[in-house]
C-alpha cells in the first residue's frame, strides 16, 4: 500500500538524492581570495547515478503489489546509492588540488541518508512481505 511507512522512507531516500545535485562538491580558491563553488555538474558520472537512484526509490514505491519485486528493486536501488557516495568520494579523490582547495563533505551525508532510508523501506517491506505471509498460513 502506498500509505505505508516504507513509502515515507523511499520518498526521503529520492528528496536526498535529489539534492545532492545541487550542491557544490568543493570549493576552488583564486589567487585573487574569491572563493567560487565547484557544482556537482562537474562530475556527470555522479549526477546520472544520483538521478538513475533518485527515479529508481520513486518507481519503487508503485510497485506495492508486488512486494518480491519491490524488495530487490530497493537492494538495487540502495546499491545505486552506496555507488554514488563511491563516485563524490573518487571524483574528490581524482581532482585533488587541480580542481578543488576545499573539500564539501555536505554530499556525504545525503548520500549516507539515502543509503539509511532505503535500508529502512527494505526493512519495512520485508516485514509487510512476512506479515501477509503469516496470514496466508492461518487461512
Amino acid at each position: 500500500m502506498i500509505q505505508r511507512i516504507q513509502t515515507i522512507y523511499l520518498l526521503l531516500a529520492a528528496i536526498s538524492l535529489s539534492v545532492i545535485l545541487f550542491l557544490p562538491v568543493g570549493y576552488q580558491e583564486a589567487e585573487s581570495g574569491i572563493v567560487a563553488n565547484v557544482a556537482m555538474s562537474k562530475n556527470l558520472p555522479t549526477c546520472i547515478l544520483s538521478i538513475i537512484s533518485a527515479v529508481t526509490a520513486i518507481l519503487t514505491i508503485f510497485l506495492f503489489n508486488n512486494r518480491k519485486l519491490q524488495l530487490r528493486i530497493t537492494s538495487v536501488a540502495i546499491l545505486l546509492a552506496v555507488l554514488t557516495t563511491a563516485s563524490i568520494a573518487v571524483f574528490q579523490f581524482v581532482s585533488g588540488k587541480a580542481l578543488l582547495t576545499t573539500l564539501n563533505y555536505i554530499p556525504y551525508v545525503f548520500a549516507v541518508f539515502s543509503v539509511i532510508f532505503g535500508i529502512l523501506a527494505y526493512r519495512g517491506i520485508n516485514a509487510d512481505d512476512k506479515l501477509v505471509r503469516s496470514m496466508d498460513r492461518l487461512r
